[in-house]
């Protein structure tokens, strides 16, 4: 092998641009790659690039970080993209956050649930008759009942077999097929297993989508820009499975790393009492024979990263009264190609300061364009994946004023609308409404019909991935 003429310092910095399977097919030419191909450095540097918020130190439970990559592998989208909401339950859905612990060498994906801290509300100075509900949100994970553990297992062992097997007991289908049951913990009269899901063609989606709710299954919903989408089961998990030949995916390739699923087997029994106990329930739950389905899908970081042009994106979470926290993307769509702002091509007034003008620029260039906040958690009558509320123009085309009166004096308000509707989300609508922009993790929408005005707050994911 030539390239073993080179010296190995080199030869480390190429394979440092190699991709696992890459690396893993050098590592089998020659015992002289081999050894230079599984240096720890190298397999430290891919466990670390999809687990974000904490220094990957140790591939314990294993013995090298080879081998730690390779007992999660293709799995280890899950903690790299942080963020996963889910179909189902019911018109709810559930926000989980992935994350890798290094003290169990485990992959592991929590709920998300917040407590408001403060219930209390008061009348509005500038307006009596309205009703500002306070709200201090109080982020937990869900820790005694896992959405998802993935622990790794030393591959080529028993266990590992067991695990890739899960529920089918085809054993010459592809790995990338098989179920991998997961031990939870929660309930022994339920088996939980991951699935792989497989992207739809870019033209199916077309072919497949109804205009309303729930888009014939189609998961994330057509609100979230995505790269790709798969087949859900409906708001109730209710469809067949599998769905194709096709799906659970066959090949390395044909996996998405942008969904999975997971597949919730309920004992008879248990289908009995939980039918029974779900009807009397405002947005019940029905169990078909088999169990329940779960697509889950991320966001692209992009979605919820804010800018100094697009300050608003993130994920936040809002107050909705009675319905409790519900979630929402505020999504800051990027300008339509050629559409470009240039601040220096502002002039200023003869009588302007030079504080007024570096203000008036900055405002130009943030208070523009649109804003949508994406339920990422419903309730029964907006569900999830619904537009909550939208803004058409940030900027002068839906500017209203600024405040005056506390508790929003100083704070910029534009034109907005709020979606609503009865239960089951009949009869929906698009409702006139005012969005405070009070600060950059900070929201409030005045919903006018309601005289009630409600917050929203910037959830900082990145707190809540280190275990």
């Amino acid at each position: 092998c030539h390239l073993t003429r080179l010296p190995t310092e080199l030869i480390d910095c190429v394979l440092r641009y190699l991709s696992p399977i890459d690396l893993l097919t050098v590592s089998a030419t020659c015992r002289a790659l081999y050894n230079i191909a599984t240096s720890e450095h190298l397999w430290q540097a891919h466990v670390q690039d999809n687990v974000p918020g904490q220094r990957v130190t140790t591939p314990y439970p294993l013995t090298s970080f080879r081998a730690l990559y390779e007992a999660h592998d293709p799995r280890w989208f899950l903690p790299k993209y942080k963020i996963w909401f889910s179909d189902v339950p019911g018109l709810i859905g559930r926000l989980v956050v992935m994350r890798y612990d290094q003290r169990r060498g485990c992959i592991e994906g929590y709920q998300l649930l917040t407590i408001n801290n403060d219930t209390t509300e008061g009348a509005w100075e500038a307006d009596p008759t309205v009703r500002i509900q306070n709200f201090e949100p109080k982020h937990v994970l869900h820790l005694d009942r896992p959405i998802v553990r993935l622990p790794a297992v030393q591959p080529g062992t028993i266990a590992e077999e067991e695990q890739r097997i899960g529920s089918i007991t085809d054993k010459r289908r592809s790995r990338f097929r098989c179920g991998i049951h997961m031990e939870l913990g929660a309930n022994d009269a339920t088996r939980s297993d991951f699935m792989h899901a497989q992207a739809l063609s870019p033209e199916e989606p077309d072919n497949i989508i109804t205009s309303r709710f729930p888009y014939s299954g189609l998961w994330p919903p057509p609100t979230f820009p995505a790269p790709h989408r798969v087949s859900g089961a409906g708001p109730y998990g209710e469809e067949e499975w599998p769905r194709s030949d096709d799906d659970p995916p066959r090949r390395r390739a044909d996996i998405s790393d942008r969904c999975f699923r997971i597949r919730t087997v309920f004992h008879e029994i248990t289908l009995t009492v939980l039918n029974f106990i779900a009807r009397p329930i405002e947005d019940p739950l029905p169990m078909v024979f088999g169990g329940q389905l779960a697509t889950y899908a991320t966001l692209d970081p992009h979605l919820y990263t804010p800018t100094p042009e697009k300050p608003y994106r993130g994920v936040w979470v809002g107050d909705y009264s009675v319905h409790g926290c519900e979630y929402v993307l505020i999504h800051q769509p990027d300008d339509a190609p050629g559409v470009t702002f240039d601040p220096e091509s502002l002039v200023q007034g003869e009588e302007e300061s030079d504080e007024a003008f570096s203000q008036r620029k900055t405002d130009a260039m943030v208070y523009r364009g649109r804003l949508e906040a994406i339920k990422l958690t419903g309730d029964p009558h907006v569900p999830r994946g619904e537009i909550t509320f939208s803004v058409d123009d940030l900027g002068e085309g839906g500017f209203l004023g600024v405040l005056e009166d506390p508790p929003f004096a100083g704070t910029r308000v534009v034109r907005s609308r709020g979606h609503v509707a009865e239960q089951g989300f009949r009869q929906d609508d698009f409702l006139s409404s005012r969005l405070f922009l009070i600060s950059h993790d900070c929201l409030a929408q005045h919903w006018k019909e309601f005289r009630h005005i409600s917050f929203f707050r910037r959830v900082d994911i990145d707190q809540l991935v280190t275990p």
